[in-house]
This record gives structure tokens, C-alpha cells and sequence, in this order.
């Protein structure tokens, strides 16, 4: 379990170290000590023009009660469009007097329980690189995934800690050449087999007309089509030019036929 810790440790040194992630530790006190965060999700859906964040937070009262009925949270500055809600009720937030964080008196909302549940919806522009994220309490586990994959995990965080977490840039472009380059792979596989069906239908079709029997049915069909027309010539029931023209016409039929079956049979 201790090695296991250890190498835990210096996965998160060397994911730091590289710039994909940041914790930081400032002097600041805790706002109330009788407030604890149990769970702290965060959730950013990349958009074409912007991150979509939705947090939730699980808070927990320590000691049943606190005296202020106010608690404290932090939302980076860039962010825009900001909503917050407590069991659905839209809640009010205000800005703290040092500017960093925003504040929730509870006191106007009839909140009773020990624990209580905080959802903040905001947007951050294409533009930032990090989602920023202070922990005003002690925080359990914390929680960050992008479009539903977890990118970061911290368990049993201090007050005061700062995370940061790289947001992808250039994600949206990428997918887009990404999609655009598969969508012409399919469509070129759609052409090519399409066009190889085709040909084997051709050859398909090719074979089954070349066949001795198919042949020797159009050659009797043709010899019996020629003797017909000679019966129907001469009882007059049909005049010499369109007599003329079905004899050439079969006769030249018969005699491709007839070749063919000559082929065959060498």
C-alpha cells in the first residue's frame, strides 16, 4: 500500500512538473471550519465557441449548525453567464469584499439539512487555457472531467489549494480534420465497393449470357423467329420492306450466335 502511495505521489509530481496540472498552497485561512465539502464535481463540455461548466458540490455542516448561515466559493474570472442553484432553487451569488470569491447567504433560502447540494453552471471562452479551481474547504474528493472523461482526481484537499487543469485548444479543429478525413475514407470505400459490385454484376451477367445453353435457346428462338416470318411473308400479312428488315435482323443474330457457340466448342 506504501509503494503504491509513493508511485500515486510521483504521478502527480510529474504530471505537475509537465504543466498539465497545478496545485498550489496559499496562506489564507479556511472561511468557516465547520463546513466541509464531501464531493466537488466539475464537468467542462467543449462547445464551438466555448467550455461549459457545471459543477456540483456536496457540502456537509460539521457540528449540525454554523452561526453565519453563509458559505463561500470560487469561480474564475473569466467566467461568464454564471447560475447557481440549491435542490433546484435558484440561489444569489455575491461577490466576496476581497474580490476573489462569491458568497451564499444561506439564511434566505430555508436550508435546514446538515448537507445540502450546490449546483454553479457557467461559460469560459475558447480562449483560456485553464479551469481554475480553489478550495475554500476541506474537500474529500475532487472531481474534473472533460466531455465525460476524467482528466483530474484529488482526495482529502486542504483549504486554500488552487488547481489548475489544461483545457484543449485546438481539441475542436482537430476533431473537425478528424471527422472531415473519415467521412472521405468512408465515402471512398462506399465508391469502391460500389464500383466492384457493379463490375461483378457485369461479369455476372456476361457469363450467364455466354453460356452454351443460353445460346443454343437464342439460336432455336432466332430459326424459329426466321420461319415464322417466312410464313407470315408469305401469306401476305406483312409487306417485303419489313419482311426485308426482321430476315437481316435475325439472320445476323442467328449468325453471332452461332459463333459464339463455335467458340465455345474450340
Amino acid at each position: 500500500m506504501n509503494k503504491l502511495k509513493t508511485i500515486l505521489l510521483g504521478i502527480i509530481i510529474l504530471v505537475s512538473t509537465l504543466g498539465l496540472i497545478n496545485i498550489e498552497k496559499t496562506s489564507a485561512q479556511s472561511y468557516n471550519n465547520d463546513i466541509q465539502i464531501r464531493k466537488y464535481f466539475v464537468n467542462v463540455t467543449t462547445n464551438k465557441e466555448y467550455f461549459s461548466i457545471s459543477e456540483k458540490i456536496f457540502f456537509e455542516i460539521k457540528n449540525g449548525t454554523f452561526s453565519d448561515k453563509t458559505i463561500f466559493v470560487f469561480v474564475q474570472d473569466a467566467a461568464e453567464s454564471i447560475s447557481a442553484s440549491i435542490s433546484d432553487k435558484i440561489v444569489n451569488l455575491s461577490k466576496s469584499m476581497d474580490g476573489e470569491n462569491y458568497y451564499i447567504n444561506l439564511s434566505n433560502y430555508n436550508i435546514s439539512t446538515a448537507t445540502f447540494k450546490l449546483d454553479i453552471n457557467y461559460m469560459l471562452p475558447c480562449s483560456v487555457n485553464f479551469i481554475t479551481k480553489k478550495t475554500l474547504y476541506t474537500t474529500e474528493e475532487i472531481l474534473v472531467t472533460l466531455d465525460n472523461k476524467l482528466i483530474f482526481e484529488s482526495k482529502n484537499t486542504l483549504p486554500n489549494a488552487i488547481i489548475k487543469v489544461v483545457l484543449p485548444t485546438e481539441k475542436k479543429d482537430f476533431s473537425l480534420w478528424y471527422y472531415i478525413a473519415y467521412v472521405a475514407v468512408i465515402a471512398l470505400i462506399g465508391c469502391v465497393v460500389i464500383l466492384l459490385v457493379s463490375y461483378l454484376k457485369g461479369k455476372s451477367k456476361k457469363e450467364e449470357i455466354d453460356t452454351p445453353e443460353i445460346l443454343e435457346l437464342k439460336k432455336k428462338l432466332l430459326l424459329d423467329s426466321l420461319k415464322e416470318l417466312e410464313k407470315e411473308y408469305r401469306s401476305k400479312k406483312i409487306s417485303d420492306h419489313t419482311y426485308t428488315r426482321l430476315r437481316e435482323e435475325y439472320k445476323s443474330q442467328a449468325v453471332d450466335v452461332m459463333k459464339k457457340l463455335d467458340e465455345i466448342k474450340k
